[in-house]
Parts: C-alpha cells; sequence; structure tokens
C-alpha cells in the first residue's frame, strides 16, 4: 500500500506502514495526524536523512511535544541520551 500525505489526514496507520511508506511522506504531516510513539520520532522524524523538505528540517523537540501530546517530554529526551533503554523497545 503506497500512502500519500492526503490519505494521513483521513486515516491514522501503523508505525510499519509509515515506516515502509516514509520517503513518499512528508514529516510534518505524519506528526501532525498520526500517533507516534519516540522511538520512531526519533528514528524518523528528528533524522536528517528523511528531512527532505526545510520544514522537515526546521522540526524541533517542542513541536513534536506539542504535536504529539501522548509523548512525554522528559522520556524523549531520555530516549535520545539513551536509545537502548529497554522501556521504549
Amino acid at each position: 500500500m503506497v500512502l500519500t500525505n492526503d490519505k494521513l489526514y483521513k486515516n491514522e496507520y501503523e508505525m510499519e506502514t509509515l515506516i515502509e511508506n516514509i520517503e513518499y511522506l512528508n514529516l510534518n504531516v505524519i506528526l501532525t495526524t498520526q500517533k507516534l510513539t519516540i522511538p520512531f520520532c526519533v528514528k524518523y522524524i528528528m533524522n536528517s536523512r528523511y528531512q527532505t523538505e526545510q520544514d522537515e528540517k526546521d522540526i524541533t523537540l517542542s513541536d513534536i511535544i506539542e504535536k504529539q501530546p501522548n509523548l512525554k517530554k522528559t522520556e524523549l529526551i531520555q530516549y535520545l541520551v539513551n536509545p537502548d533503554n529497554k522501556i521504549f523497545n
């Protein structure tokens, strides 16, 4: 299944589906429309490899916390410092 940004506004998708389609999607649209996990945000949203558009390069930790109220800032920072922490994996 190939996803488009428009589809993200209409449905919520599993992390695996988002990962499979990451190259076709805008990271800001993903961040705004989907319920994400901390590992996903760090591995994909904050990863310069996937930030191809300028608006994607401008995403901050504050943006993630604001658009993903299900995530806690302290846990996000903890994951950034230690991504191997078993709490998240």
